[in-house]
């Protein structure tokens, strides 16, 4: 008998594994399954210890605050971000967790269309769970708060083949890998406007003070202001200060998920390269930030008004009936947020059932909307249960709404634009040989469509949705019409369309008052 010693790589690719054995009943499978068992073994405990401990040392993360007497605004910001990052990060594992259990594998035609739709279905689950804690008495509600949060955390990082597989964040933002240099600088430009456009906010000491300012129509439901309320329960910090970081949440939330929205539905019409340049004017407009220092509930009145026309885009172009369960997750959010939304229910209803049928059999038709039950139910029980609700009796002059529009064109040279892309649009149905490929697209049609609801459903009960940043996403859509077809024309000349590119983004940063917003950040970084 012979005695050897064979080392096998384990699946890792760095540790050697030896095998001790004889020529004697010698089996080779027998020594590759031990070497790759190994290695599983090891990648998985390498998964999870990795995977807890980044999890928990977020979760903990807003304690540092005990250390500090007096945060001021820029440690505060810095605080927030991070922790933001985590919850979002959440509620797109809760979404994941959701979609693997009820099978729902959805087609998207760009990475950020699955992003917006488990940001939505996890924060819209998150705030029925936080509801749920409020009816439980008060030691109880804090001790499955916490409990919950390990649970979850344990559970997240439990280790399977498939979460090691997906466990790069990278994987969900795909199509940003294919950006080239320069659109990957102009990313990190419209970032950084973002960041600098955060408009000043007055202190209160007091929750109801800061629901009054930021809803004084009383629009939102309870269930929200309990659901970001208690977000931020882990820092220990005084009540001024808490409530700094819900205008936070308010305008990181609401802004990320109107320009996921805008970059989501220019992807379904336009170029990747026009989407970015679409979301960086809708940015960079001087509109963005005096809307925001006038009126802040102007953030999520017009805004959401965006992701509803997303919403019906992607119901469409999904091309599975069990996202009908998203959308009707969707549905309760947006009435969580806006109780006129509940009126928009039967309008989607009707608008999804007439492009669905060219498609679609009658059978998908009726299952996708028997998906939506659950969160059309939930939207219902919404309205049932919140106070104050006020229908139609918002007054509005079609003059006050042309005048918005004449001072958003006014503050914006991009958007004159605008007129060249209506009367294109107005002569491709006429013209056979101009734009008429895209125009007569399942995704234009129901875009317009969705656009004509929005703006005739708006102006009869609540006409401030139809304006500002809602008139902004409008004029950014006709103004990229002329663009695109231009960029068709020079399909076969790279050069000149990335000068072309250049001009308009330059033109966009021009007259973007850069520097007024940068004032007015310095100015809060002063005076907290």
């Amino acid at each position: 008998m012979v005695n050897f010693t064979i080392r096998i790589r384990a699946s890792n690719g760095r540790e050697e594994l030896p095998v001790i054995g004889s020529a004697k009943g010698f089996r080779l499978d027998s020594v590759v399954e031990q070497a790759g068992n190994n290695g599983i073994i090891l990648s998985k405990t390498l998964f999870f210890i990795k995977r807890a401990v980044i999890y928990f040392i977020f979760l903990l993360f807003p304690y540092w605050t005990l250390f500090l007497e007096e945060p001021s605004f820029a440690i505060l910001l810095l605080g927030f971000l991070p922790y933001s990052l985590f919850l979002f990060w959440q509620w797109t594992l809760i979404s994941k967790e959701v979609e693997y259990r009820l099978k729902i594998y959805t087609r998207s035609n760009s990475s950020m269309d699955r992003i917006l739709s488990r940001i939505i279905l996890g924060s819209s689950a998150a705030v029925f769970y936080c509801s749920f804690l409020m009816l439980l008495p008060e030691m109880l509600r804090e001790i499955l708060y916490w409990v919950v949060w390990v649970s979850w955390g344990i559970w997240i990082s439990w280790p399977t083949r498939k979460k090691i597989l997906e466990s790069k964040i990278s994987n969900d933002f795909s199509e940003f890998r294919f950006l080239d240099g320069f659109e990957k600088t102009v990313f990190i430009v419209l970032l950084g406007i973002v960041f600098v456009s955060i408009p000043s906010f007055p202190l209160f000491n007091g929750l109801d003070a800061t629901q009054l300012y930021l809803d004084p129509e009383d629009r939102i439901h309870t269930q929200f202001w309990t659901f970001v309320e208690m977000c931020y329960i882990p820092f220990q910090i005084p009540s001024k200060f808490k409530n700094l970081f819900i205008y936070f949440h308010f305008y990181f939330y609401f802004f990320s998920l109107a320009l996921f929205s805008a970059y989501s539905v220019f992807r379904y019409i336009y170029s990747r390269r026009l989407s970015i340049l679409g979301v960086f004017a809708f940015v960079s407009t001087w509109s963005f930030s005096l809307i925001l220092e006038q009126n802040i509930s102007n953030v999520f009145e017009t805004t959401i008004a965006i992701t509803w026309v997303w919403g019906v885009l992607w119901a469409l172009k999904s091309f599975s009936y069990r996202s009908g369960f998203l959308i009707g997750f969707l549905n309760y959010w947006l009435v969580l947020i806006d109780y006129n939304y509940f009126l928009f229910i039967p309008v989607q209803f009707i608008l999804v059932w007439c492009f669905l049928r060219q498609v679609k059999s009658s059978w998908y038709s009726r299952q996708f909307f028997k998906y939506t039950i659950a969160g059309n139910g939930l939207a219902f029980f919404s309205i049932l249960t919140h106070q104050n609700i006020n229908l139609f009796e918002n007054s509005f002059e079609v003059i006050t709404l042309l005048e918005n529009f004449y001072e958003i064109i006014v503050r914006k040279s991009f958007f004159i634009l605008s007129f060249i892309g209506a009367l294109v649009l107005v002569l491709g149905n006429i013209f056979e040989n101009i734009y008429k490929n895209k125009i007569k697209r399942t995704e234009s049609l129901s875009l317009m469509f969705g656009m004509i609801c929005i703006v005739l459903f708006g102006l009869a009960i609540n006409p401030f949705m139809v304006t500002n940043y809602f008139a902004i996403f409008l004029f950014v859509l006709l103004s990229l019409v002329p663009l695109d077809l231009l960029f068709e024309r020079l399909n076969q000349l790279r050069s000149r369309r990335n000068l072309i590119f250049l001009i308009y983004i330059l033109i966009c940063l021009l007259d973007s008052h850069l520097e007024g917003r940068v004032k007015i950040l310095w100015e809060n970084l002063q005076n907290l």
